[in-house]
């Protein structure tokens, strides 16, 4: 499981758990984090229409939570990178099965890439499930009974979807953003971290410094971010001088310049963020907004081809099991509208003017294309919330700044 992944996604990234993993220092906080948006919406626009009729198939989703099947293979393809779907007959009905490569911990391919063995282990809260499928028997353990069935089926019923390889590893969505939000985030931290030091400056000379008292006080600080600030005496000897060290805030300028650089790569690389800029009346040519919904229907199109080809699959298996002709179609809507693009850049201006608010931008954009706004909104207004937290504390250090200042 891409544990880290799924953390960004659901925005529990950068605990303590994270960080040590990621040897991310202490002080680095959750400021910008698109992947839930990115991954929400492409959700959205890959399933925008997706229906499958059929007789046979109407069976089969009417035996299983079909909506939430269909989102959770979806989430995991994208997250994950690959998954699988274990098609079981229970009874007389067929119950499908999302599974990850944490639940398959052994398989086995033919030269063909037809599946000829796989184990898989699945723990709940209430059983522990084991199952091996080989061509002639498959072997099943619920806790400690063990049952061996005749394999009636002739193959593994277990389909594979699979959005990218490299070097054998699956690859996520996300896969490239995560190392470029850590540093984005670092940036963040490292930058409040050169504003607290001008806030309470280091001071040199000829003066007594108790490190012991210096460090309890930081570490007071680290423990109660809400403490008051104190003023730290210092002993100087007569006829001494003492001096605070000035900072000069052309290393802040560097580090949010880079920050700012690597946000722009990040919306450059997911076209998904800039749909949500331009509901907010961000500024995009005719060329560069046609440029970046292309790719990004090139993308949802691939993802859309990969859920189809596997789909098939697994009704073609799953009919076989029930002793019925598979009468599956799958089928989807267009991802875009036609012409979406003068509407959207006409919303943009509207924004800009001051006409309508970004939240109205925002649903019309979405039902242009097709996609539910909610988790779109929500994700836009926790964004705010972040940036918001950061900015107070960006101003509150900057008050302190010039309070010191005064005083000295």
């Amino acid at each position: 499981m891409k544990t880290n992944l799924w953390k960004l996604y659901q925005g529990k990234a950068y605990d303590e758990e994270y960080r040590t993993d990621r040897s991310l220092p202490w002080n680095v906080k959750k400021i910008y984090n698109p992947a839930p948006l990115i991954i929400n919406m492409d959700v959205s626009m890959i399933l925008k229409g997706f229906n499958i009729t059929g007789k046979v198939a109407e069976t089969i989703i009417a035996s299983n939570d079909w909506e939430y099947s269909k989102e959770n293979l979806t989430l995991k393809i994208l997250l994950e990178g690959r998954v699988w779907v274990d098609i079981a007959k229970v009874k007389d009905e067929v119950l499908l099965a999302v599974l990850i490569s944490d639940e398959i911990p052994e398989i086995k391919y033919d030269a063909g890439g037809n599946i000829t063995y796989a184990k898989i282990k699945i723990d709940t809260e209430e059983e522990k499930i084991e199952k091996e499928y080989f061509p002639d028997r498959i072997i099943q353990k619920v806790n400690e009974e063990v049952t061996e069935l005749p394999n009636l089926w002739g193959f593994i019923p277990l389909v594979e979807f699979t959005a990218e390889k490299a070097e054998e590893d699956a690859v996520s969505r996300i896969e490239n953003l995560i190392d470029t939000l850590d540093e984005i985030n670092e940036y963040h931290a490292d930058i409040k971290a050169i504003g607290k030091l001008h806030s309470d400056p280091l001071a040199w000379g000829n003066v007594r410094l108790n490190s012991e008292s210096l460090q309890s006080k930081d570490e007071e600080k680290r423990e109660d971010t809400k403490a008051v600030r104190q003023m730290r005496f210092v002993p100087v000897p007569d006829g001494g001088q003492m001096q605070f060290l000035e900072m000069s805030g052309s290393v802040m300028k560097v580090m949010a310049g880079e920050k700012d650089k690597l946000i722009e790569q990040v919306q450059n690389d997911y076209p998904e963020i800039m749909l949500v800029q331009v509901s907010q009346g961000a500024a995009q040519s005719g060329y560069a907004f046609e440029m970046k919904l292309t790719g990004l229907t090139s993308i949802i199109s691939r993802y859309r081809s990969i859920l189809k080809i596997g789909l098939e699959k697994v009704f073609e298996y799953a009919s076989l099991m029930l002793g019925s002709k598979n009468d599956a179609v799958i089928s989807y809507e267009s991802i875009i509208s036609k012409n979406p693009s003068e509407l959207i850049a006409n919303l943009a201006v509207a924004v800009g003017a001051g006409i309508i608010d970004k939240q109205t931008a925002t649903e019309e954009i979405c039902k242009a294309l097709s996609i539910d706004p909610a988790p779109v909104l929500k994700r836009i207004k926790e964004q705010a919330e972040e940036e918001d937290v950061y900015d107070k504390q960006w101003a509150a250090e900057e008050q302190a700044v010039d309070s010191d200042a005064e005083a000295r």
